[in-house]
């Protein structure tokens, strides 16, 4: 599966980025992704203790220390199997997740989320520091990106919504979509199919798109979808 090679992949960046134990956390890993689904693309994980404890409650991973199993230092007792089924759990109970099964449930498309970078950070501010340089993505944002790019590629989406205002930046300026008047949104060149992205803002948390917004976003999501399938 293209997501085990992903993953032993950006563990690997770790090893060459971080050899001295440096104090970060181990990055984000995926479980396989659902092809042909509607692709929310964040900026990168955040980490917080209390989050993942509120996650884990009442699963049989409640027991984890999140900061003992996540810390780079204990890399050498990580558990790549553990950590998958945690992104998995992730996936039904964080409710940074609500909308984008709103979102598709309203379009009746299946979704998966990814993000462009696998570095822990909770500090937008902080990450920038870690990634880029001048506003351009450095190198070690780049070798992300390119790791990136191959999980988009093999998920195949019907439709990409960037919810996350740096990560449209980022994604605008990497990716190159170009705007499509007839249809209202950005078109991307994907293994040889036009695929509509969606450019947006956060769609949870306090810098979220206001409700009207976001009502709009889903129909328009929605009415380039359907237009998709007729075309087929």
């Amino acid at each position: 599966m293209i997501t085990e090679e992903i993953n032993e992949r950006v563990v690997t960046l770790w090893e060459d980025e971080f050899p001295d134990s440096k104090d970060v956390w181990m990055p984000l890993v995926y479980p396989p992704l659902q092809e042909e689904s509607i692709l929310f693309i964040g900026l990168n994980p955040s980490f917080s203790e209390r989050g993942f404890r509120t996650i884990l409650a009442d699963t049989p991973y409640a027991s984890i220390s999140p900061r003992e199993f996540f810390h780079w230092q204990n890399r050498s007792k990580f558990d790549m199997a553990t950590a998958i089924a945690i992104e998995n759990v992730a996936k039904k109970k964080y409710r940074f997740f609500a909308k984008f099964r709103d979102l598709s449930d309203y379009v009746e498309v299946p979704w998966e989320h990814i993000d462009l970078f696998f570095y822990r950070q909770t500090s937008q501010n902080e990450f920038k520091s870690i990634v880029l340089q001048n506003d351009r993505v450095n190198e070690f944002g780049s070798k992300q990106l390119e790791l990136s790019k191959i999980l988009i590629e093999a998920v195949r989406p019907q439709i990409i919504v960037v919810a996350n205002a740096l990560a449209a930046q980022i994604f605008q300026t990497e990716f190159d979509p170009k705007f499509d008047e007839e249809l209202g949104c950005h078109v991307m060149a994907l293994n040889e199919q036009s695929v509509p992205v969606f450019l947006a803002s956060m769609l949870t948390g306090q810098r979220a798109m206001d409700t009207y917004s976001y009502q709009r976003l889903k129909w328009h999501v929605r009415r380039v979808q359907r237009r998709a399938i007729k075309r087929k």
